[in-house]
């Protein structure tokens, strides 16, 4: 949470496809390893730097796509969670 804090600042609650993209930018530039959440728990080298980014997925699927269309881009691994909710 630290590393989040300094690198974005105030913008770390701005969830926009902006601020998505330059903290990944920001984690490759600074030589973390994505990684999924099963490769997470299943690593044998924990010592690493990595991150796993999480996506809960529950009312704009479309918006996941783009994040994920991202992650491809910049070579980034992430896990994502489809919920299924009753509609409020």
């Amino acid at each position: 949470m630290n590393f989040l804090m300094h690198i974005l600042g105030h913008r770390m609650f701005d969830f926009t496809v902006r601020t998505y993209t330059d903290l990944l930018k920001t984690i490759t530039s600074n030589k973390y390893i994505s990684r999924t959440f099963e490769k997470s728990i299943s690593s044998e080298n924990l010592l690493d730097k990595s991150v796993v980014l999480r996506h809960d997925v529950d009312r704009i699927p479309q918006n996941a796509l783009k994040l994920a269309q991202i992650d491809k881009t910049l070579g980034i691994s992430g896990t994502y969670y489809f919920r299924v909710v009753p509609e409020s």
